[in-house]
């Protein structure tokens, strides 16, 4: 990575066709950034505004790491923005939605060495947490990352379910 290049760490999920949408998704970004590593990709109940299961189709979720010249703000709205289009991603006011693809910035890598938060769902939800900490587990975190590492693997992690098939499909070609 060169100085200019900013390291973004990206959520990728789907409910509809996910395995044919991810593999769709992770193309594509690669034709916009440097795909650096990809993490496993688990399986979890969509949930709705509550946070219970809302008897949609289980999500497929998981993350990688781009590389790009693009910062976070620009890549969202250029890059992962169409993307989603491109995968006929339909934005509602309902933010629990089924989805073709839901692509988002997690967190950046600043070029100062601080790392910042982007979406404050790592915390919340083992299906955002899991994938992430799997990309950042082996890196020196600080500023709004500090404590990622000791929250570890607390987060509860019931109901997700590893697609070995498809993790192993993508980290392969990644490193091809």
């Amino acid at each position: 990575m060169t100085l200019s290049e900013h390291l973004i760490y990206v959520g990728v999920g789907s409910n509809i066709a996910p395995e044919e949408n991810i593999e769709k998704a992770i193309t594509l970004l690669a034709a916009y950034a440097q795909v650096v590593d990809v993490s496993g990709f688990y399986w979890n109940a969509a949930l709705d505004r509550d946070g219970l299961p809302s008897g949609q189709a289980r999500f497929l979720n998981g993350a990688c790491a781009v590389a790009t010249q693009r910062d976070s703000d620009a890549f969202k709205e250029h890059v992962l923005r169409s993307i989603e289009h491109t995968l006929l991603r339909v934005r509602t006011e309902d933010q629990f939605a089924a989805r073709t693809i839901d692509l988002d910035v997690l967190v950046e890598a600043g070029q100062n060495g601080k790392w910042r938060v982007l979406d404050d769902g790592i915390w919340k939800h083992a299906f955002i947490f899991r994938p992430l900490y799997e990309l950042l587990k082996d890196k020196p975190l600080d500023g709004e990352l500090s404590g990622f590492k000791k929250m570890g693997m607390q987060l509860d992690a019931t109901g997700l379910e590893r697609h070995a098939v498809l993790t192993s499909r993508l980290q392969e070609r990644i490193r091809q």
